[in-house]
Formats: structure tokens, sequence, C-alpha cells
């Protein structure tokens, strides 16, 4: 029996488990751990001196913290795999317009790898590439 993988699906593998794992994490303690109601009560102060009502903040914090969590769950099976791409790429959006009112040069560190990784998703490695995967079983196409 012969397991052998190309080197570029193997790649894609890689990265989608690897984003995957972040997002899935992040989520999974913003939903179950601390709860989305948390995470908006944390921004609350910061956000009211920037004039943002605290019903966008838990809107954005709901949205967020589920995106994450589907998203990376759905990255991490193979399952549907571009429209989670696609999701936890406007998550992005929405968590670096947050920082970024609250704080003008933010630390990047935690977006930044989660950014390059959907980036290759999207962009550089084609879905045909990744071979190990559940979207078989739903053939959708981008």
């Amino acid at each position: 029996m012969n397991l052998s993988i190309e080197p570029m699906a193997a790649l894609t593998l890689l990265i989608r488990l690897f984003a995957g794992i972040l997002f899935f994490f992040q989520g999974y303690d913003k939903v179950f751990r601390l709860g989305p109601s948390a995470v908006a009560e944390t921004l609350r102060g910061p956000m009211s001196e920037k004039k943002i009502p605290l019903g966008m903040v838990r809107i954005f914090a709901a949205f967020t913290s589920w995106a994450e969590l589907i998203g990376g769950m759905l990255l991490i099976l193979g399952l549907f795999r571009y429209p989670a791409t696609l999701l936890l790429g406007a998550d992005l959006l929405v968590a670096s317009f947050g920082f970024s009112m609250l704080k003008p040069v933010w630390d990047t560190q935690h977006v930044f790898v989660r950014l390059i990784c959907i980036g290759f998703l999207l962009l550089l490695l084609p879905l045909e590439q990744d071979v190990l995967h559940l979207d078989a079983l739903f053939p959708v196409r981008p």
C-alpha cells in the first residue's frame, strides 16, 4: 500500500490544520470558557471611549467567537473549506478593526499568523491540492 502524498498536498493540509487549530481553540475559549458576553464586557470600557455602542461590541464579540469556533472546526475537518476560509477572513477583518480602534499601533502577533494561513489557503494553494478532506462528501465549488 502506497501512503505517499504530494508535497503541495501535504503543505496545504499542514496549513489548513494549523490555521484550523489556531482559530478553533481561540473560539473554544471565547465561547465555552469566557462566553461572548464576557468578551464584549472586556471591551466595553475602551470601546465606549471611542463612542462604539455596546450593542455593536456584543454583536462583533459573538460573531468573532462563533466564527473562530465553527470556521476552525470546519478547516480541521476539511469540510466546506472555501466558505470556512472566507468566514475566518471576515473574522480577521472584524478583529483587526476592533484592535485598531483600541490602539492604532497594536501587536499583530496573533492576527498576522492567521492572516498568512488564510491568505495561503485562499490565494496560493488551490483547493485541488488539498486531497485529505471531507468536502468530497458535499461537492461545492467556490
